[in-house]
């Protein structure tokens, strides 16, 4: 475990030398990766999370960090994401007919840069889950006309170059039109 997370954080926002190696911060996001693989054993290390943890430490102090993405993570549906568990993902959001004609592994090759995220990390951190997928909707339906010509390999390359044309007003104005109907049962 402890092996994958050091290959896996040489990932996180390679442009920015605080998490690579040498750099101030990545002892901190190999620390706090670990430290939350080793409080939920259950959960384990999962490609990809120091993406989210480093957006914490850049907000705040080590400990601060680790508690505020143990939260973040700890919610349920946060958790049937992370877990890969198909069932729990599509009972909790079955409502969103979009994701249906569009396969749902699209939505999580998502890569966007630092710059433009972050005003929408601070959102997704104060409002969760909803965010993220009214954001995920967002994009799907932006650019659906694309997704549905081409082969997955084709969206995966658009969607990792997807933050050097899409603005953050362009994205912010999209999902601010996204309308999710609760689920009554």
């Amino acid at each position: 475990c402890w092996s994958r997370i050091k290959l896996d954080i040489s990932y996180a926002f390679p442009s920015l030398y605080i998490f690579q190696k040498d750099g101030p911060y990545q002892d901190v996001l190999y620390s706090i990766s670990g430290a939350y693989s080793c409080y939920r054993p259950d959960v384990g290390y999962v490609q990809g999370v120091s993406f989210i943890v480093a957006l914490f430490i850049l907000s705040l102090e080590e400990a601060v960090a680790f508690i505020a993405f143990g939260n973040r993570m700890n919610k349920p549906s946060q958790l049937d994401f992370f877990c890969v568990d198909c069932s729990k993902i599509s009972l909790t959001f079955s409502h969103w007919h979009i994701l249906a004609r569009l396969d749902i592994h699209i939505a999580s090759q998502v890569t966007i840069l630092l710059d433009p995220a972050s005003p929408g990390w601070d959102v997704f951190c104060r409002d969760g889950e909803e965010f993220l997928f009214r954001t995920g909707t967002g994009i799907l339906q932006l650019y659906e006309y694309i997704f549905l010509q081409v082969y997955f390999i084709h969206i995966a390359q658009f969607l990792n170059k997807l933050a050097e044309d899409l603005t953050p007003e362009k994205l912010f104005g999209c999902v601010a039109a996204i309308q999710i109907q609760k689920s009554t049962s």
